[in-house]
C-alpha cells in the first residue's frame, strides 16, 4: 500500500488556510475586527467596517429627516394662520365694500366731491339743494371708508406675500426630505448588500473549513490504513484503542517494564553453572517480576496491547535526561555566544543535537502505532522523525548573518520550534532575554538531578537472590516457583530483611495478592510463554503462596 503524501496534505492545507484567511479578511472589511470571524449565526457590526459606517449614514439622513419634518410642520402652521388672516381680511373687505363704497379711487371720489360742492353753492332751489347734501355726505362716507379699506387691503397683500414665501419654504423643506428619504434608502440598500455578501463569505467560510476537515479526516484514514497494514506485514496484532499525546506517549514507554530475555542477559554477569539454562531463565523471569513490583506501574498490569520493550530498552526517565542534558548545553553555549562576538545562522538552534531526543527512547519496527497517535491537526509542526529531517535540512540551507555586536542582557532570544518544543516537555519556562538564562540553566539542572534521583539505586546486592534462583540444590531441583514460595514465606527472607539488603523502598502491598497482579500482566505471562514458565496466579488474596513451574502451559484467562 502506497503511504499517503504528507507534503500534498500540507499543500492542500496551506491553500485552504489562505483562502479562509482572505474570506475572513474580506469579512472583516465588511463587518469590522470585532464582528467574528464569519464563523457564527449572527453578524455584529463593529469599529472598522463598512456595515457600520451605512448604519451611521442610514441615521443620521434619518435623523435629518426627522428634522426637516419637525420645520415642515412649522411652515405648515404658518401657511394656515396666513390663510386664516387672509380670509378674515376678505370677509372686512367685502362688509366694507357693501356699505357706501361706490368709488375705490381717491382722485375720483375727490373730484367729484368738489363738483357736487361747487353745484351746492350755486344752487338756489332748497330741493336740489337737499339733494346735493344728501350726495355730498354719501361721498364723504365713501372717503371716509375708502382709508380704511385701503389699510385692510395692503395688510391683505402683505398677507398674501408672506403666504407665498411660507409656501416656497414648504417646498424647498419638501425636496430636502425627499434628497434625505432617498440617501437613506440608499444606505439601507447597501447595508443590505453588505449583510448579504457578509453571510455569503460565511458560507464559503463553513464550506473551507469542512472541506479542511474532509481532507483532514481523509488523510487520517489513509494514514491508519496504511500503518495497518504495516502491521500486518510486520506481524504486530495489537492496535491502539485511544489516542494519546506524543508526549503521554514518550512518557509511557519511559516508565514501561521491560521483558529480559536470554540474549539481553549475555552481557551480564555468569549465574554459576553455565551449562544450566533454566538458572538463566529464571533469573530473567525474576528481573520482570521485580522490576513490576518496585515501580508498580499499572499500565504495565493492564494494559495488554503494548508491545513490550526488552532490557536495552529500559530505562526510567532517560528521555528526561536526555532532553535536562540537551537543554543545559544549549543554554550553556548561549551563555558563551553573549561573552563573546556571535556568529550564527538565523533559523538554527545554535548547535543543539536533536537527533539525540529521538535515539533517546526509540521506537522499534512493532511500535509504529504511534505515528497514528498524533493527529493530522499537527501537520504544521515538527514531531514526527521525518519532518525533524526535513526540518535539518532546510535549516542547513539557511542564509547565514555574521553579527559582530555582543548579545545584551535584555535582548530577545531566538528558538526553533524544537527547543520551545523541549521547553514545554520539561514544563520549563523559556528564558525571555539572554539575563535569564543562568536562572533556567539551575532550574534545569534541579530537574536533571531530580530524575537522577528517582532513577537511582545505592548499594544494591543481588547475590541474596543469585544465590537463590541461580545454584539449584543438590537434594532436589529447586524451581521459579518454590523460589517464589520461599521469598514469601520463609522468615530468612521475610518483608524486613529484603529492604534491609536491597535498600530499596518497598510498597507495603508486597503480598501474595500484588503479587497475583503482577503475574497477570501480559508481559510477564508472554514472557513465562516463551521461557517455557507457567504462572498461575491466585484467584484472591487468602489464596496460597504462588508457585511456578516450568514445563507446563499458562492458564487461559
Amino acid at each position: 500500500m502506497k503511504r499517503p503524501n504528507r507534503k500534498e496534505l500540507e499543500k492542500k492545507l496551506s491553500i485552504l488556510t489562505k483562502d479562509i484567511s482572505d474570506r475572513v479578511s474580506e469579512f472583516h472589511a465588511l463587518v469590522g475586527f470585532n464582528g467574528g470571524n464569519g464563523s457564527g449565526d449572527q453578524i455584529f457590526p463593529s469599529p472598522g467596517g463598512e456595515l457600520l459606517r451605512c448604519q451611521n449614514a442610514a441615521k443620521i439622513w434619518r435623523q435629518k429627516r426627522e428634522n426637516i419634518r419637525s420645520q415642515v410642520a412649522v411652515v405648515r402652521r404658518q401657511i394656515e394662520d396666513k390663510r386664516t388672516n387672509i380670509k378674515d381680511l376678505k370677509e372686512e373687505l367685502s362688509l366694507i365694500e357693501s356699505k357706501d363704497l361706490y368709488f375705490k379711487d381717491e382722485a375720483k371720489l375727490k373730484q367729484i366731491l368738489q363738483k357736487f360742492e361747487q353745484q351746492y353753492l350755486v344752487c338756489s332751489n332748497r330741493r336740489d339743494e337737499e339733494a346735493f347734501v344728501r350726495q355730498i355726505d354719501r361721498l364723504r362716507r365713501n372717503q371716509n371708508r375708502l382709508g380704511k379699506y385701503k389699510e385692510l387691503l395692503c395688510e391683505k397683500e402683505e398677507m398674501v406675500r408672506q403666504l407665498k414665501v411660507c409656501k416656497s419654504e414648504r417646498d424647498e423643506l419638501y425636496e430636502k426630505g425627499m434628497n434625505a428619504k432617498r440617501f437613506e434608502a440608499e444606505c439601507k440598500r447597501e447595508e443590505r448588500d453588505i449583510l448579504i455578501r457578509a453571510g455569503e463569505i460565511m458560507t464559503e467560510i463553513e464550506r473551507l473549513q469542512q472541506e479542511k476537515k474532509s481532507i483532514m479526516a481523509e488523510y487520517d484514514k489513509q494514514r491508519t490504513a496504511y500503518l495497518e497494514c504495516m502491521r500486518l506485514e510486520n506481524g504486530v496484532e495489537t492496535t491502539p484503542t485511544a489516542r494519546t499525546s506524543p508526549r503521554e506517549l514518550t512518557r509511557s514507554y519511559s516508565l514501561r517494564v521491560p521483558v529480559v530475555s536470554v540474549s539481553d542477559l549475555a552481557s551480564a554477569e555468569s549465574c554459576g553453572d553455565d551449562s544450566d539454562s533454566s538458572s538463566e531463565k529464571y533469573f530473567a523471569f525474576f528481573i520482570v517480576l521485580f522490576a513490576a513490583v518496585v515501580l508498580d506501574d499499572n499500565d504495565f498490569m493492564s494494559d495488554w496491547s503494548r508491545p513490550p520493550l526488552t532490557a536495552s530498552e529500559y530505562r526510567p526517565f532517560a528521555y528526561q535526561k536526555k532532553l535536562c542534558k540537551n537543554l543545559i548545553s544549549y543554554l550553556s553555549q548561549l551563555m558563551q555566544d553573549s561573552e563573546s562576538d556571535v556568529s550564527t545562522s538565523v533559523g538554527k538552534s545554535e548547535g543543539i543535537d536533536f537527533s539525540g531526543i529521538e535515539t533517546a527512547a526509540p521506537p522499534r519496527q512493532e511500535d509504529t502505532h504511534i505515528e497514528s497517535e498524533i493527529s493530522a491537526n499537527m501537520a504544521a509542526t515538527v514531531t514526527a522523525v521525518e519532518d525533524l529531517e526535513t526540518v535539518n535540512a532546510e535549516v542547513a540551507r539557511c542564509k547565514r548573518v555574521y553579527r559582530k555586536e555582543k548579545w545584551k542582557p535584555t535582548q530577545l532570544v531566538p528558538y526553533a520550534l524544537e527547543v520551545l518544543d523541549m521547553f514545554g516537555q520539561l514544563d520549563v519556562t523559556p528564558p525571555a532575554s539572554f539575563g535569564l538564562v543562568p536562572a533556567v540553566i539551575d532550574e534545569v539542572k534541579k530537574k536533571l538531578q531530580f530524575y537522577e534521583t528517582q532513577t537511582s539505586v545505592t548499594g544494591f546486592d543481588d547475590s541474596w537472590f543469585r544465590g537463590i534462583f541461580c545454584r539449584p540444590s543438590p537434594e532436589s531441583e529447586h524451581t521459579f516457583g518454590s523460589a517464589l514460595n520461599s521469598y514469601y514465606t520463609a522468615s530468612e527472607f521475610d518483608e524486613e530483611s529484603v529492604l534491609n539488603s536491597s535498600k530499596l523502598s518497598f510498597s507495603p502491598r508486597a503480598d501474595g495478592f500484588r503479587l497475583a497482579k503482577v503475574l497477570s500482566c501480559p508481559d510477564l505471562r508472554r514472557f513465562a510463554a516463551a521461557s517455557d514458565i507457567s504462572v498461575s496466579p491466585p484467584t484472591n488474596e487468602n489464596a496460597e503462596p504462588v508457585a511456578l513451574s516450568s514445563n507446563c502451559s499458562l492458564p487461559v484467562d
